[in-house]
């Protein structure tokens, strides 16, 4: 079984041991949710946009690591640009979860961690950035990983998957290229959240035994 910790900024958290689930539509809902015993502390940073882009370190949470390639400002160089890294969004309205949920019967996205970033001012990236994150030990590579995005600007569209991905994996290591077009313009104070996701991979089907 593919092994993680999933949790949302309500109700969602922990431990859960699946492959998928039953209901129907990829989606958001705070109503999907998990019991947990703990939920870990969400990572903080934050970092100064400027004209050339940056390597910074993830504010890290729940035993992942790794860094952040934010792109240079093509407009609003200087802007303060919060960052979170946790189980579960950021509490408050506005950031939803991912719901793991399949449609007619293709794997589900289990959803594992999410990052966010929050500009102080508005501001418009270069290009959209990238990602290298490290796993915990207690999740299993043998899975497909992608990232979401969500846009503040259109909360209907829920998490766009595939924003990103699928990762380069090499041993616990996801490398996560940016898509080679334009980057997004950040509106100030608002929310904008990828979420690292996994597919989980489909189990093998047995050769038929020959017939002697």
């Amino acid at each position: 079984m593919f092994r993680f910790i999933a949790c949302s900024g309500l109700v969602l958290a922990a431990c859960i041991l699946a492959a998928g689930c039953d209901s129907k539509g990829y989606g958001t809902s705070a109503g999907d949710s998990y019991p947990y015993a703990s939920i870990p502390t969400p990572g903080t940073a934050s970092v100064t946009l400027s004209n050339a882009a940056q390597i910074i370190p993830l504010p890290g949470t729940a035993d992942y690591a790794g860094s952040i390639a934010m792109p240079a400002a093509a407009l609003g160089a200087g802007t303060r640009v919060a960052l979170y890294t946790g189980i579960a969004p950021p509490f408050g309205p506005g950031t939803p979860v991912l719901a793991p949920t399949s449609i007619n019967g293709a794997p589900a996205p289990i959803p594992l961690i999410y990052l966010t970033f929050t500009p102080a001012s508005t501001t418009t990236l270069a290009t959209y950035p990238g990602f290298a994150l490290t796993l915990p030990a207690n999740i299993s590579t043998g899975a497909t990983f992608y990232l979401g995005a969500y846009d503040p600007a259109a909360p209907l569209d829920g998490y766009v998957l595939g924003a990103e991905g699928p990762a380069s994996v090499s041993g616990s290591a996801l490398t996560f290229t940016p898509p080679p077009r334009s980057g997004p313009a950040w509106t100030a104070q608002r929310t904008y959240a990828y979420v690292l996701y996994a597919l989980p991979l489909p189990a093998p089907t047995p050769s038929p035994t020959p017939h002697a």
